[in-house]
């Protein structure tokens, strides 16, 4: 490991991923809580295990200590909007059954998560691609004829697929960037 790390850049690749890993475990769980949710709200007959809820949940903890533990903290750091998030969240959730509620989730998440893309990548199409879809994910959900919790949950799944989406590409750019600086470019 320590030749890897010392001729190919592999530690430089490993710590500067970090970030967009971290978006996309958040991503994914976002979506998996909500879509367990979803199902289960939408199919109560649905066989499902309760066991897997709570490894989902476990998982999504690790990873809120994980985002909140970062290497480099800054004015410009995550941290703050990863709190004023969970704040937020925390507040909207207890209101689930209202519908400003789904708005102000949507609006909230759009403006949090555009500037933890825009703190984290120089990309506004990153930052504004996210921004636009968690909006429509709220437009999606207000037309669907389900209950408000159930349009909450589903606004949750949406966002969650969005922030993997937008881990995706950061990692790829990641990647790319890395792999150019540190001399490994495809010959």
């Amino acid at each position: 490991m320590k030749h890897l790390a010392t001729t190919r850049g592999f530690r430089l690749r490993e710590v500067s991923c970090l970030p967009a890993v971290r978006l996309l475990m958040g991503g994914l769980g976002f979506a998996t809580i909500a879509g367990w949710k979803l199902l289960w709200e939408r199919f109560p007959r649905l066989a499902y295990s309760p066991g897997m809820i709570v490894l989902f949940l476990t998982l999504f903890a690790l990873f809120l200590i994980g985002a909140l533990q970062s290497r480099k903290v800054s004015p410009q750091s995550s941290v703050g909007w990863s709190i004023c998030w969970a704040a937020g969240f925390g507040v909207l959730g207890a209101t689930e059954e209202h519908v400003w509620s789904i708005v102000i989730l949507g609006a909230l998440s759009a403006f949090v998560f555009a500037k933890i893309i825009r703190s984290r990548y120089d990309s506004p199409v990153l930052m504004f691609g996210g921004f636009i879809a968690w909006n429509l994910a709220v437009v999606a959900a207000l037309h669907m004829p389900w209950p408000n919790a159930q349009r909450f949950s589903l606004v949750l799944l949406l966002g969650g697929v969005v922030n993997a989406t937008q881990a995706l590409f950061a990692l790829r750019s990641e990647m790319e960037s890395s792999r150019v600086h540190s001399g490994v470019a495809a010959q």
